[in-house]
């Protein structure tokens, strides 16, 4: 009996160490995990927000391009103090933003 008893202590004398650091290890890594998991779900979340966000102002400026467009076929030239060259700008850099924006996908399930 006392060589299995002698056996066994000089086993846990000899393992310990490693079995604490596999231990310990193994705690940081669940711990990691949930704390990634809790990180992925605030980004998922945001990600939404933020192309939620994009997607109204590409609507809205989708409408006031629409609108700016239809001033200018009933004011060709413009109105006092605003002149078409000013409207067509305007126009212009509308439509550059919403190419520059036309890879969001708005309106479709994600």
């Amino acid at each position: 009996m006392d060589t299995v008893k002698s056996q066994l202590l000089e086993w846990l004398r000899e393992w310990w160490k490693p079995a604490a650091v596999l231990f310990v290890t193994a705690c940081l890594l669940f711990f990691m995990s949930a704390a990634n998991s809790r990180t992925e779900k605030r980004l998922e979340q945001v990600a939404l927000e933020t192309h939620t966000a994009l997607c109204t102002f590409v609507a809205d400026l989708q409408t006031r391009h629409d609108v700016g467009q239809e001033f200018l076929k009933k004011h060709p030239q413009g109105i006092e103090g605003i002149s078409r060259a000013d409207i067509r700008r305007s126009l212009e850099a509308q439509r550059a933003t919403l190419r520059a924006l036309s890879v969001l996908r708005c309106g479709e399930e994600k």
